[in-house]
This record gives C-alpha cells, sequence and structure tokens, in this order.
C-alpha cells in the first residue's frame, strides 16, 4: 500500500471478489495515511457493507444501481458509488443518495 500512496494514489478499491477482500480492506485502511481513500469494489449486498465498514473501509463502489446497498451505505456514514448505464439509472442512483456515479460498464463511453 505505501508504494501506492508514493505514486500518488489516494483511492484504493479493494473488489470483494478477490481473496481475503475484507483483511485487505482492514490493512490498506489501517496502514495507509488518512487521506487516502479505501473501499471495496463490486459491492453486491446490504450485508457487504456492513463488512466493508467493519474494516475500516469508507468508498462502496458497484457494479449495479442496488438501492437497497446505496442505502445501507450512506447510512454507515460511507461513500456510495453505484455503477450506471443510463441516464435513468444515473437518476435513480442519485435519488437515493449515491456520492458519486461509475459509468459501468467504461467500453460504452466515447
Amino acid at each position: 500500500g505505501q508504494a501506492l500512496v508514493q505514486a500518488g494514489v489516494t483511492i484504493v478499491e479493494v473488489p470483494l471478489n478477490s481473496p481475503n477482500a475484507f483483511a485487505s480492506i482492514k490493512i490498506l485502511a489501517e496502514g495507509l495515511p488518512d487521506h487516502v481513500v479505501v473501499g471495496a469494489g463490486t459491492v453486491l449486498r446490504p450485508s457487504d457493507v456492513t463488512e466493508v465498514a467493519n474494516a475500516g473501509g469508507i468508498l462502496v463502489v458497484s457494479p449495479n444501481m442496488d438501492p437497497e446497498v446505496i442505502h445501507a451505505t450512506r447510512s454507515a456514514g460511507l461513500i456510495s458509488m453505484p455503477g450506471v448505464a443510463t441516464p435513468t439509472e444515473a437518476l435513480a442512483a442519485v435519488r437515493h443518495g449515491a456520492s458519486a456515479l461509475k459509468a459501468f460498464p467504461g467500453e460504452q463511453l466515447p
């Protein structure tokens, strides 16, 4: 993690489909400076949000716009970044409390 910080990285997202994701989040959250945002990607369930928070993560990134995940994330005081593919999904995500949006899949961007 320190090599990432030395290279100027200030946001670290650990995909939940990677091995020992919550342990990795905990190690990074405890070991990196406070200005580095550490969190999880591929967050699909509200229960995952609880695990991210317990590990010390503050960012929750999802590949989809799930209102339950957004609500759980915001209720936990975390940053919510759901994936959206259409303007309708983007507006719905914002209406449900998303902090930011992720264009997903990215290949559709010009």
